[in-house]
């Protein structure tokens, strides 16, 4: 094994970090909504107590090993590579958002400071979690895309406009009101 399948290797893994963090605050979000009471949110709300250091570890080790992966194969003039990294980068605030309200809503619910909200009782994260998580899944769907298919300037540009489209059409969408498990 050469030391570029070594860092390669780390990339995708690192990738697979993400997608993984991805995954966990799909569920604390969507089981979060469904909680009837104060400790139903609280496991929920604190799922993962290190998810944060997980998507900082793998957003620099994605970013690090893409670095040097880059420079191997001299891709700095690849259109799709730019995309690709403003994409990566402009997911970074809508991160933010999502930890932020996160974090306020373990702070509420360990509180006890927090109220059912809803027809069902739920616990009632805004929109802003939706969107954020939304776009983030579809804008690294989209980076993945990119990566493999390699795509010149336009192409790139439309599979990232598309990716951003379709998170936010998925999460503004309404969906019919289930009754949560018991």
């Amino acid at each position: 094994m050469t030391f570029y399948t070594a860092v390669l290797f780390v990339h995708i893994v690192s990738m697979l970090g993400l997608c993984t963090a991805l995954g966990f605050e799909v569920l604390m979000l969507f089981r979060l909504q469904r909680s009837r009471n104060i400790a139903d949110a609280q496991v929920w709300s604190d799922l993962v107590p290190g998810l944060d250091w997980l998507v900082m570890i793998s957003v620099v080790s994605v970013l690090a090993s893409g670095v040097y992966l880059t420079i191997q194969i001299r891709g700095w003039g690849f259109a799709w590579l730019d995309v690709a990294l403003v994409s990566f980068f402009a997911m970074a605030p809508l991160g933010s958002i999502f930890s932020a309200r996160m974090r306020s809503i373990r702070r509420a619910v360990s509180n006890g400071n927090v109220t059912a909200q809803g027809e069902h009782g739920r616990f009632a994260p805004d929109r802003a979690l939706h969107i954020s998580l939304y776009v983030r899944i579809t804008a690294l769907l989209g980076i993945v895309f990119l990566m493999t298919a390699k795509p010149g300037l336009g192409g790139s540009l439309a599979i990232m406009g598309l990716s951003a489209a379709l998170g936010l059409l998925i999460s503004t969408s309404r969906r019919p009101e289930r009754e949560p498990a018991p």
